[in-house]
């Protein structure tokens, strides 16, 4: 085994397994410890995450979602056939609404079957692309 007596190691657990036989090995004493990172990473931590305009607007424009499950793909489609479905039987019962909520009614619904369009153009040209 090579000769392990020119190492020398000052701080440390490397220090106590590599002491020589027959020596009782002991931790370095605190003030032979180099000071720790912690310190300087909260302290860059806090300076790149400190409130900015573009954080500021990023968080008020941000959506607040009351249940993190609508956000899977399954669960917004099926989130969106539902209101879907609603929207339907909400225009076929319309009585008694006024032209603005008739209005936002009617665009809701157009901008909910133009994404299905896209959703189903999207599938298509994907199978294309896989089917090369």
């Amino acid at each position: 085994m090579a000769d392990i007596s020119i190492l020398n190691f000052d701080a440390g657990i490397s220090r106590v397994v590599w002491d020589e036989p027959g020596q009782i090995g002991t931790l370095p004493d605190r003030r032979q410890l180099p000071p720790s990172d912690l310190a300087a990473n909260l302290q860059l931590n806090r300076l790149l995450q400190s409130d900015n305009v573009e954080t500021s607007l990023a968080q008020a424009l941000r959506p607040a979602v009351a249940s993190p499950d609508i956000l899977s793909p399954e669960r917004f489609e099926a989130g969106l056939q539902t209101v879907g479905r609603a929207l339907d039987r909400a225009l076929g019962e319309a009585t008694g609404l006024s032209g603005e909520e008739q209005q936002a009614l009617e665009g809701l619904d157009k901008v909910l079957r133009e994404h299905q369009e896209l959703q189903t153009e999207l599938h298509y040209y994907r199978d294309m692309l896989i089917a090369g």
